[in-house]
């Protein structure tokens, strides 16, 4: 079964038949049916076009289920009738003579002259012939890609054709492409194209990406810059035959010309080799700066083209990928100045889809299967919104193969604000539909696949729901009772001005406590604060376990001054944290303050003693009056934003008093800023109206800010600095897999300053530099695992360690590794009074 088979809109009525023609007692028409030669069946779905004497198109349309057609001309003269069909041959009739007035009834016989993709030859060439219509293999591909492009302008042009469009963002993980964070908006009554590239002109002569320091912005074609003459004269063009999910396609491969010095695509428009059809456009950037550790494989774009039934070609689902970059704030090495390298924090998605289609105000559905319904939160009822779906096949998951991220399966969708989905194109048959969301991801559990049959395009309404409460808390707090008095707190640490996740920084809970025992004849009781701490992993989530059900709980990055006051009153709650990376520390015992110091800096006070005011609001459409959901709510002055639920509800609370701008955003709604005014001890409401956007769509542009920081650890920097300091030595992933190590030992041998030393499998690693004792015993350097100590220098007092570097870590699974052969060479975190011999540090992926 081919995952990629999709039909595309049922459109059971022909164009031709929509068009509103214009008549006057002079109109010369030309009318008539095509069918194929010697008597063959009447075709359907024909492009045809009415061409002058010049043999231009004056004229053009799809021919009816009847084979049926009818041109008004635009003045009496000669006129031919041009017959295109994919996967057959164009056919041009002889001349007709139209006189004024005339009215003209015509059958167009079209022999039968199939077009063999599978036929032609493709040559493993390093040609690139700079006309896609040079070469017989290569202009039989292109004049097939042509036609359906060609189409595509055609109804663009037209605009009778709507869509209901559903556009997205997405920020995903820079190495698996997991969704961290999803924002999604649905409009209805869309007119083609779907999205609208800039000129090809302007493309071919300012580049196709703009990547400055501070921010980035990429453009994808449409289908007229690929029909450009513009297009064609700046690109090589070649042919390629593969395999795509069971399907053997033809691509025409195109590359830009040499000499270019702006940033181009190169990419390949891809032919199902059976049909002839168009399927999909991969393209790839050219020239374009990319921050450190950034996969150009995964920067780029994809077109996937669709074929309404009998009708023209349109582009149903597209997306653009392009790197968000990160830097350093602090120089690593102290008397070195300089500009830090940039580096990877993640991948940025911009695509949309359309859906059912629309043509002269009647809507018509899709003409494969759907699999919809709604997911739910177990531990609040609420809908789970921003919830990864991925469809696959069944076969896939009993054979426990990987499960694919939503950036990488067929089949994909993302819950919108009542945590529904749809997900449509399916051909019939049995799929395993598997959920993801940050908030499992932080929880670390996931949803079992769920197996669902797809029957005459059709299967059943689905309801799932997220793991209870209490599986969730027994699988992050095993050590506690899944009953009593005390629950978790779940969520990603997430950067207070990207809203990217942040591992490594330090998240607590805290809350008062008190204690009563008789002294004497009386009562003493005594209140203190009690906390619990957790240092964010990889994807910026954090557990804290054993906080008190039904008492207020202060929750905050540690070493902050705000944070959030809320009630836990469920098992488990879902709540991510606003973070400064420059503030977090990078180890639980950083985080570990001494309780008479947490009571200083977290004070709860009774209502009546506040200084603060909370804001309560509602986010309403302007014309339709419908809540609106998810959208992102903030004031000046606090780093803090919240979203409005599926009622269009916010509630912004501990302000202190005073005057503020609140601001509101949403995908498809004008920004909106208004003053507002916060009372002590009361609750301000307010109302806000938001206005939709005009439905014109600007080009398929993402536009991304630079983060302020380097890459999690600061490798990169270290990096950096040290080859330019000559301190250290260092490895990258490029590094190992050129290498391909059997053990770590054999990758640092050669490093300046170190030598290893091996008995047997046990080998350690010593200075060359620094001796220990009047022997002159080797000094054995720190060995450090993801920053945690694991070998200590054997100086004498640690003699004895029997601990190998080989022992911790395959060379598959690191990342980097740097080498310090000398206290005089190791950055500050890694140095101390036992670290005089130098440091092995080894970064896992």
């Amino acid at each position: 079964m081919s995952s990629r088979r999709v039909r595309g809109i049922a459109l059971r009525v022909a164009l031709a038949t929509l068009l509103v023609l214009p008549s006057a007692a002079t109109a010369q028409r030309i009318s008539g049916t095509v069918r194929e030669a010697d008597g063959g069946r009447l075709i359907s779905g024909g492009f045809i076009s009415l061409l002058d004497q010049a043999g231009e198109a004056v004229r053009a349309d799809f021919t009816a289920e009847n084979g049926a057609f009818s041109f008004l001309a635009p003045g009496p003269g000669e006129y031919r009738i041009r017959v295109e069909r994919i996967g057959y041959a164009n056919w041009v009739t002889g001349p007709y003579a139209v006189t004024a007035g005339q009215s003209l009834a015509i059958t167009v016989e079209v022999p039968l002259q199939p077009v063999r993709l599978g036929d032609l030859r493709v040559e493993v060439t390093g040609v690139c012939l700079d006309d896609p219509r040079r070469g017989e293999a290569l202009a039989a591909a292109w004049e097939e890609a042509r036609k359906a492009l060609e189409t595509a302008v055609w109804a663009e042009d037209r605009g009778e054709l709507a869509f209901t469009l559903t556009e997205y963002e997405r920020t995903l993980d820079p190495r698996s492409l997991a969704t961290l964070s999803s924002e999604t908006h649905t409009r209805r009554n869309v007119p083609l194209p779907p999205f609208r590239s800039l000129p090809a002109r302007q493309l071919v002569a300012e580049g196709y990406a703009i990547v400055n320091r501070d921010s980035s912005v990429f453009y994808a074609p449409d289908a007229t810059v690929l029909l450009s003459e513009e297009f064609r004269d700046a690109h090589c063009f070649g042919l390629r035959r593969d395999e795509v999910e069971g399907e053997t396609r033809l691509g025409i491969t195109f590359r830009p010309q040499s000499g270019t010095n702006v940033i181009d695509i190169e990419g390949t428009l891809w032919l199902d080799e059976a049909t002839a059809a168009l399927r999909e456009v991969e393209l790839r950037y050219r020239n374009v700066p990319l921050p450190r550790g950034t996969d150009r494989r995964r920067v780029g774009a994809n077109l996937l083209f669709d074929r309404v039934p009998d009708g023209p070609f349109y582009i149903r689902d597209w997306w653009i990928r392009f790197p968000i970059r990160g830097r350093s704030l602090r120089p690593i090495l102290a008397g070195l100045t300089g500009e830090p390298e940039a580096v990877l924090a993640a991948y940025r998605q911009t695509g949309g889809s359309v859906g059912a289609a629309f043509a002269d105000g009647r809507g018509f559905g899709t003409s494969e299967g759907v699999v919809a319904g709604v997911v739910r939160d177990s531990t609040s009822g609420e809908a789970l919104i921003g919830a990864d779906i991925v469809l696959r096949d069944w076969d896939d998951a009993a054979d426990l193969d990987s499960r694919p991220t939503a950036a990488e399966a067929p089949f994909s969708a993302v819950t919108d604000e009542a945590g529904a989905f749809r997900v449509t194109g399916l051909p019939d048959g049995i799929y395993a539909l598997g959920v993801d969301h940050p908030r499992l991801q932080a929880a670390g559990v996931r949803l079992n696949e769920t197996r669902v049959v797809v029957e005459d395009r059709a299967s059943e309404a689905l309801e799932l729901w997220t793991p209870s409460a209490e599986t969730v808390f027994t699988r992050i707090c095993p050590r506690l009772p899944s009953y009593g008095s005390r629950g978790a707190v779940v969520g990603v640490a997430r950067d207070v001005d990207t809203g990217l996740p942040v591992p490594g920084v330090g998240i607590e809970a805290l809350w008062r406590e008190w204690s009563i025992r008789l002294v004497g004849r009386s009562f003493d009781v005594t209140e203190r604060t009690d906390s619990a701490r957790d240092v964010s992993g990889e994807q910026g989530e954090f557990a804290l376990c054993r906080v008190p059900l039904g008492e207020p709980v202060f929750l905050r990055q540690a070493g902050a001054d705000e944070g959030l006051e809320f009630d836990l009153v469920t098992r488990v709650a879902w709540r991510d944290v606003r973070v400064d990376p420059r503030l977090s520390p990078t180890s639980p015992e950083d985080t570990a303050l001494p309780a008479t110091e947490l009571t200083h800096e977290i004070e709860l006070r009774p209502l009546e003693e506040t200084h603060t005011g909370r804001l309560l609001g509602r986010v309403r459409d302007a014309r339709s009056q419908r809540p609106v959901a998810a959208a992102a709510v903030s004031v000046t002055g606090r780093p803090e934003r919240e979203q409005s639920d599926r009622r269009g509800h916010f509630v912004l609370g501990a302000l202190p008093v005073g005057e503020y701008e609140l601001s509101v955003r949403h995908i498809g709604y004008a920004p909106l800023n208004h003053s507002v005014t916060v009372t002590r001890g009361h609750t301000t409401e307010v109302d806000v109206g938001l206005t939709p956007d005009p439905v014109a769509l600007p080009p398929l542009v993402a536009t991304v800010t630079r983060l302020r920081r380097l890459e999690t650890q600061g490798f990169y920097e270290r990096k950096n600095w040290g080859e330019l300091a000559g301190l250290g030595t260092f490895f990258t992933v490029e590094d190992i897999e050129r290498r391909n190590p059997m053990r770590i030992t054999d990758l640092i041998a050669d490093a300046p300053g170190v030598r290893v030393h091996c008995q047997g499998n046990r080998c350690k690693v010593f200075s060359r530099r620094i001796s220990v004792g009047f022997g002159g015993a080797g000094c054995e350097l720190n060995v450090f695992v993801d920053g945690v100590m694991v070998i200590r220098s054997s100086d004498g007092r640690w003699r004895g360690n029997s601990d190998s570097v080989n022992d911790f870590v395959l060379p598959i699974e690191i990342g980097g590794v740097e080498v310090y052969g000398g206290a005089g060479a190791l950055p500050a975190e890694f140095s101390g009074f036992d670290s005089r011999c130098g440091a092995v540090v080894i970064w896992t992926k």
